[in-house]
């Protein structure tokens, strides 16, 4: 009631109503600047809900719940009899599944007997070993993969796309070395022997620099197309000094990040399993979705992706960039 006097008086004062005589209370003022202040108020809140549910369109749920599901979801390994019948078969089929599993067991133990052992002789002393033996398989099936196959790559050579190990077979690295090796075993065979011949008479020496470091200057600016280079000892020693840069001449603290990418073991860019502290710095988007491209620019600090899944989206995702301002890694 009280705020539809004062709105009929200042309109009268304005010219908008029926002609009358201008008469203001005397805590009109204060009326209006408790409106003016509900108006910007609104259009606050209007602004972050836009935000919020863009972003909820956008964000990857997985990283999140799966954190907040492991307080209560409990690792859990399948016997051996329930590894074979996971899908309900019968019994015949269980028996040729046994007898299948077993064979190529045996067949490994047999063909890799020297790098299984040398596997068995670090496996307790080397985590990294039994961190990466089994993690490409299901938690449940683990435990009888493990057990059945307990293997270890351990290669001494290499010959085109060819790897020899120590038991003396030659196989095809289909891997490509995870994306490192881009140029082939040789190439860069012929580049390390080139490396060495270099600064062979130098050494170790951490501090002074050698004289090629200007030459992979250069190269790398050529190739980068951007102004200044900085060497790092880690792919994640890179990421850490990259994100503090970008949060220091941003002034900005989030980050953005695609689900099932990799950049490092630094808990600030790993969101979801794995990390213990919180993670709100850090926004993780769904890979391969239109609406992750559509975010305030006010926001975050910088971009970082994945070229390997979709180059369309990367390209993308660096267009917007540029157009916001922001850094991509």
């Amino acid at each position: 009631m009280l705020l539809g006097e004062a709105l009929h008086r200042w309109t009268t004062c304005l010219g908008v109503n029926a002609p009358g005589p201008c008469r203001l209370a005397s805590g009109d003022g204060w009326l209006l600047l408790g409106f003016l202040l509900c108006v910007v108020g609104a259009v606050c809140v209007g602004h972050r809900l836009i935000t919020a549910f863009l972003t909820l369109r956008a964000m990857a749920l997985t990283p999140a719940l799966s954190r907040r599901l492991s307080k209560w979801v409990k690792a859990r390994d399948y016997t051996e009899e329930e590894f074979l019948r996971v899908d309900g078969a019968g019994a015949p089929w269980i028996e040729l599944r046994q007898k299948a599993l077993d064979r190529l067991a045996m067949c490994f133990q047999a063909r890799y007997a020297h790098s299984i052992a040398w596997g068995n002789a670090i496996r307790e002393s080397f985590s990294d070993l039994r961190f990466t033996d089994a993690n490409r398989v299901p938690f449940p099936f683990m435990r009888v993969m493990r057990d059945k196959f307990n293997l270890c790559a351990v290669v001494t050579a290499s010959q085109g796309p060819q790897l020899h190990d120590l038991d003396g077979h030659w196989t095809l690295d289909v891997s490509g070395a995870y994306g490192v090796n881009v140029a082939g075993f040789e190439r860069y065979k012929e580049w390390m022997h080139k490396g060495l011949e270099r600064v062979k008479d130098l050494g170790p020496v951490l501090g002074p620099l050698h004289p090629v470091v200007a030459e992979n200057i250069a190269l790398l600016k050529t190739v980068s197309h951007l102004d200044e280079v900085s060497f790092h000892m880690s792919g994640t020693e890179a990421v850490m000094a990259a994100v503090r840069l970008a949060r220091f001449n941003t002034r900005r603290k989030l980050i953005v990040c695609f689900s099932g990418a990799y950049h490092g073991w630094w808990d600030g860019v790993q969101s979801g399993l794995g990390s213990e502290r919180s993670i709100d710095d850090c926004l993780t988007l769904k890979d391969l979705h239109p609406a992750s491209l559509v975010h305030s620019q006010d926001d975050f600090v910088c971009f970082f992706g994945k070229p390997k899944k979709a180059p369309n989206l990367r390209l993308a995702v660096k267009i917007a960039c540029d157009r916001m301002n922001l850094t991509m890694y």
